[in-house]
């Protein structure tokens, strides 16, 4: 019987020595942060515009009612919108330039910014743009 408890203690001894290796092994690494966000937009050059959004079914007929919901780089709602019967409308909105379109301006291109925009109807499926570019061009 003493034999059988020796066995079983050094089963546990063994069990309990595989973990803290396993713990010591595992808990060295520390975890890499990757950040692949985009840089945040510069505040200080703002692009003021007047954007048409235009909202279609696929035999090219414009929808009327398509709800619009227009969503700035931080996350923030910058509005909400509804087509007219052509599935149209038309709206001023402003944006902070985008950086990393700043070598476009060199190519003769205008500063541009970028918003989300999400189209639903009921009937239809809904539509995510996102990254749309805002620009006087």
């Amino acid at each position: 019987m003493s034999e059988i408890k020796g066995a079983e203690m050094n089963i546990k001894r063994l069990i309990l020595m595989a973990i803290l290796l396993m713990l010591s092994i595992s808990g060295c690494s520390k975890p890499q942060v990757v950040n692949n966000l985009p840089p945040v937009p510069n505040k200080n050059n703002e692009i003021e515009v007047e954007m048409k959004f235009s909202t279609y079914n696929p035999k090219g007929v414009g929808i009327e009612g398509t709800e619009l919901i227009l969503v700035g780089y931080d996350g923030g709602v910058i509005d909400t919108l509804q087509t007219d019967i052509n599935g149209e409308i038309i709206k001023k909105i402003t944006v902070p330039e985008d950086e990393r379109y700043s070598n476009s301006v060199d190519d003769g291109l205008t500063p541009r910014g970028t918003i989300t925009v999400i189209a639903f109807k009921e009937g239809y499926k809904e539509s995510v743009l996102f990254e749309a570019g805002v620009s006087k061009d």
